[in-house]
């Protein structure tokens, strides 16, 4: 049909070629008159975008010859769909709540080590007021589990929000289930109402929106709106924004417009402090062998805190602290599922050689050919970013002078800065099998 293929053509220029593909050219053509066309969609996600975002740009440009306008129909795996504009219906307030922010997750309650913590910086310059909101537009921050991301996120929304400010929390996982909600429910106008009716709005592990198609386009049409506007966005993922898989580039470049911080897994000594405050918080109190049993079992930060919790709640009613046997007992089962996920060199090393088909040997040995060198730098660098094992630990594990292991750390890291496909993409299936 030459009207649609025109059409269609428009709408690359307009929309953008990969939107069109995507959302428009997909739809199979079933039949034509000349004043109807018959589309049949994938879902009904496919349709209720087309009602968004292209029939209001139909009128006077979808037409005959005679200039009266075409008439879409749409069917769904051949079942006919009608696609009126149904009525607004008002749902409660609550039908796109934000995510709770925990008490805990306070400013007071980070603990900051003896280096300069930027991203804690940052996020105490927004909140004091020294820097200003939109100043740094996305703030994009990443960082293996348990390295503080949500901590640092949920208490930059509290304290906003104590200013008065419109904050926004929530995690990837939840904006998924607003958008299918909302495109079920027919109440996109509420959700673009929750999500752009806001000062600050920050979302959690970005890494899930990977493969969600319609949850990274609507993403994208909120990021573009808040940020035209000169809202805060701020975002946390496991991965730097270069290290995403199945996410749109449009929406990766977006990530990058602002400024990208890395935060590291805590020092035992910083650990020991977080055990030591959350332990506090929870009127649960420890004495050195359960703190060494903790800390010894639970080499997570967040797994570490998981357990203290667990313990609080399994043993409610002891008072002082619990025996360590007692303890051992009740933590037994979440003890033997932190040795199952427990990432330690030689697990770096048999992922990495799973992943470039050789053995720990090759990687170990002496060989100076790329079909070796490259996964040896690459394991140098995972053991140094991953597990912050001292350069000179690294080398005696390599059999390498520790100078050898920071030329290598630092050539892999300015690969991922300059997008070279050779430490991407094998970094990042082994960063997904890590994170």
């Amino acid at each position: 049909m030459k009207q649609w293929n025109e059409l269609l053509r428009q709408f690359d220029q307009e929309l953008g070629k990969e939107t069109v593909t995507k959302w428009l050219r997909s739809l199979k053509v079933i039949k034509f008159d000349a004043a109807n066309l018959y589309l049949d969609a994938t879902d009904t996600f496919q349709i209720n975008w087309f009602k968004e975002y292209v029939a209001p740009l139909l009128p006077h440009r979808f037409v005959t010859a005679r200039g009266k306008p075409i008439k879409i129909h749409f069917s769904i795996g051949g079942n006919p769909c009608d696609i009126k504009k149904k009525k607004e219906v008002v749902e409660a307030p609550s039908l796109f709540p934000s995510d709770p922010l925990q008490p805990h997750a306070t400013f007071d309650e980070f603990v900051v080590g003896k280096s300069e913590n930027l991203p804690y910086k940052i996020f105490s310059e927004l909140v004091e007021g020294n820097l200003p909101l939109g100043g740094y537009n996305p703030i994009y921050i990443y960082g293996p589990k348990g390295c503080g991301k949500s901590h640092l996120l949920m208490a930059t929304g509290a304290a906003l929000e104590g200013q008065g400010k419109r904050c926004f929390y929530v995690r990837a996982d939840t904006f998924t289930e607003h958008v299918i909600r909302a495109f079920r429910s027919t109440s996109l106008q509420e959700f673009r109402h929750a999500y752009r009716d806001i000062e600050v709005l920050l979302i959690d592990d970005v890494e899930l929106f990977s493969r969600k198609r319609a949850t990274q386009e609507e993403l994208f049409h909120t990021f573009n709106r808040l940020h035209t506007a000169g809202l805060q966005i701020i975002v946390s993922s496991a991965l730097a924004p270069q290290m995403l898989e199945e996410i749109e580039e449009r929406l990766v470049s977006r990530f990058e417009w602002g400024i990208t911080l890395s935060l590291t897994p805590p020092s035992l000594e910083e650990k020991e402090m977080i055990l030591e405050n959350r332990a506090e918080a929870l009127a649960l109190p420890l004495d050195p062998p359960l703190k060494s049993y903790l800390l010894d079992s639970f080499k997570n930060l967040h797994s570490l805190i998981q357990a203290l919790e667990a313990l609080a709640l399994r043993l409610p009613h002891v008072k002082g602290a619990p025996d360590l046997e007692i303890a051992t007992f009740h933590l037994k089962d979440l003890a033997e599922k932190e040795k199952e996920t427990f990432l330690t060199p030689e697990k770096v090393l048999k992922i990495v050689a799973n992943q470039f088909g050789i053995k720990t040997e090759d990687i170990l040995g002496k060989a100076q050919n790329k079909e070796c060198a490259l996964p040896r730098q690459i394991a140098m660098y995972l053991c140094r970013e991953n597990l912050k094992m001292p350069f000179l630990k690294i080398g005696r594990m390599f059999s390498r002078d520790h100078s050898t292991v920071m030329t290598s750390v630092k050539r892999v890291k300015k690969g991922i800065e300059k997008k070279e496909e050779g430490f991407l993409l094998p970094l990042s299936d082994i960063q997904r099998i890590l994170v």
